[in-house]
């Protein structure tokens, strides 16, 4: 986890050389899979305040 935090944190504009093929696609596997589970949780918030506010 402390590479993603470097990343983000002190990496996002360093555009001299270039990132291993690991980092960058473990940053994107990470990123992925937060997107899956943030669409997940807002999938089940909509469901159970429009049911809350349909009925």
């Amino acid at each position: 986890m402390e590479w993603y935090k470097k990343c983000l944190l002190e990496k996002y504009a360093d555009f001299s050389g270039r990132a291993r093929r690991q980092e960058y696609w473990m940053f994107t596997l990470f990123n992925v899979i937060a997107m899956i589970v943030l669409s997940i949780i807002a999938g089940i918030l909509d469901a159970v305040f429009w049911f809350r506010w349909y009925f």
